[in-house]
């Protein structure tokens, strides 16, 4: 089956602590429905560095074991999940010494019944340190 999904972000742009939400919506283009088995959010750092390095606490979308949630065939199904950004500081030293931006690529797999699974088109969230007072 073919699968695809996008994510959109509201806001895009954030200051340090504030949510972002995150709307995935997963596009069945077979005429069979499936069942969103997982979906698992990502985040990476803009230009590099890894996972692990991204200053972002991603929410979990509301999907557990045995919940049935339906694509439709020929259809669209939206999943959503928040996101707060703990990052950047400022400066090196971990204490806001004067405005820097990060931008964070968030991601997100889908896998379904059938067994396909499916890489979301990313969304930049930019995150703002606050400005130092």
């Amino acid at each position: 089956m073919a699968i695809t999904a996008t994510i959109a972000l509201t806001p895009s742009t954030v200051v340090r602590g504030q949510v972002s939400n995150a709307a995935v919506t997963v596009n069945n283009a077979s005429a069979s429905p499936v069942t969103v088995t997982l979906l698992e959010p990502t985040a990476q750092p803009s230009g590099g560095g890894t996972p692990q390095t991204t200053q972002v606490a991603l929410g979990r979308p509301a999907i557990s074991q045995g919940q049935n949630i339906t694509v439709p065939g020929s259809g669209s199904a939206v999943f959503n999940f928040g996101m707060v950004a703990t990052g950047p500081n400022g400066s090196s030293s971990g204490f806001p010494t004067a405005p820097s931006t990060q931008t964070v690529v968030i991601g997100a797999q889908v896998a379904v019944s059938d067994g396909s699974v499916a890489t979301a088109t990313t969304a930049n969230l930019t995150v703002n340190a606050p400005a130092a007072t």
